[in-house]
């Protein structure tokens, strides 16, 4: 005999659940007693109090100590960078360095050392801007990069570039011209006078196409 019950999830021994809350013996014997919903409950919970939480996942994947061996940045202790396979403190005034990201912010690598910056509306005459909050120096002043819509003037020599991987077509030497959007996949395409692909797609013969997964692994 098939016997019902109204319970809440899991379903125990030798009971099939048929709704959320709705539980049928499909046993040939008697069915085990389901067990009471309020120990089902009290198991959900000891359940979702052992999952981690998803700020305690992130900052397990940042465990790395200083001078411990690293493949990413990401791996390494706060405030810590990965230099040549070990998690250690970016550089501070006058270290050397090869990019601003192995200067501890917000300094900046000027040349090959690390050097302070200047900000927005700041003088760039004898300091490098923060190049990581997207300034650039214009005419000794630092300001941010401006970024200019399908349609828009565009000149990339003064970093005024197109947003959404369009491409600045100029009409002369001075480099001034306006944004041509990008062509999707299966649009045409031309990687010299425009448009160009999005990102994930590239120009084949004149048209937008994706390309082979294989050179991804």
């Amino acid at each position: 005999m098939r016997a019902y019950a109204t319970h809440p999830r899991p379903a125990p021994s030798g009971w099939t659940m048929i709704s959320p809350s709705v539980l049928v013996c499909q046993s040939r014997g008697p069915c085990q007693p389901a067990p009471p919903a309020e120990r089902l409950r009290n198991v959900k919970r000891r359940a979702a109090r052992s999952r981690p939480a998803p700020s305690a996942v992130r900052a397990a994947d940042r465990s790395v100590q200083r001078g411990a061996a690293c493949t990413s940045g990401n791996q390494c202790e706060k405030n810590l960078q990965c230099f040549n396979g070990v998690c250690a403190l970016p550089g501070g005034v006058g270290t050397r360095c090869t990019n601003s990201f192995g200067c501890q912010y917000p300094l900046s690598c000027m040349i090959d050392r690390c050097e302070e910056s200047a900000n927005a509306g700041e003088s760039c005459a004898s300091k490098p801007c923060n190049d990581r909050d997207g300034l650039f120096c214009n005419s000794g002043v630092c300001q941010l990069w401006q970024l200019a819509g399908t349609g828009e003037p565009c000149n990339n020599f003064d970093f005024r570039f197109c947003s959404r991987a369009g491409l600045c077509v100029s009409t002369g030497g001075s480099g001034e011209g306006s944004c041509v959007a990008a062509a999707a996949v299966g649009e045409p395409c031309n990687n010299t006078t425009g448009p160009l692909c999005l990102p994930w797609a590239q120009c084949v013969r004149g048209l937008c196409k994706i390309g082979d997964p294989g050179m991804c692994k």
